[in-house]
């Protein structure tokens, strides 16, 4: 073979270099939209989560705080009616205090 003659590529293998280009293409598409959504979107979604709902989650724990403590209070005042004694308001609240480290 001669400088001057090029190689007759396989037609098959022309088809498949075509196939793998549009594939790069694709998936350089598809990580160019996934970080658009990974790093514009998602942060304003997040954002936005934290003004509308967000905000309420604190509001929410506290509340399920009191919940518990008010239900401790409860049992510890039945425990002590069941047993024939006088609640010890102090008591239930020290014990209150220490079992919610409040």
């Amino acid at each position: 073979m001669g400088v001057n003659q090029t190689l007759k590529r396989d037609p098959t293998i022309e088809v498949l270099c075509e196939k793998v280009g549009i594939l790069k293409k694709s998936i350089a598409k598809a990580i160019l939209e996934f970080d658009h959504i990974r790093l514009q979107i998602n942060p304003q979604i997040e954002a936005e989560y934290a003004l509308k709902i967000g905000c309420y989650e604190n509001e929410l724990l506290m509340s399920e705080i009191a919940a518990r403590r008010e239900k401790i209070r409860w049992t510890l005042l039945l425990a002590a009616v069941n047993s024939g004694q006088e609640p010890n308001m102090i008591h239930i609240e020290e014990k209150l205090s220490h079992e919610l480290l409040v």
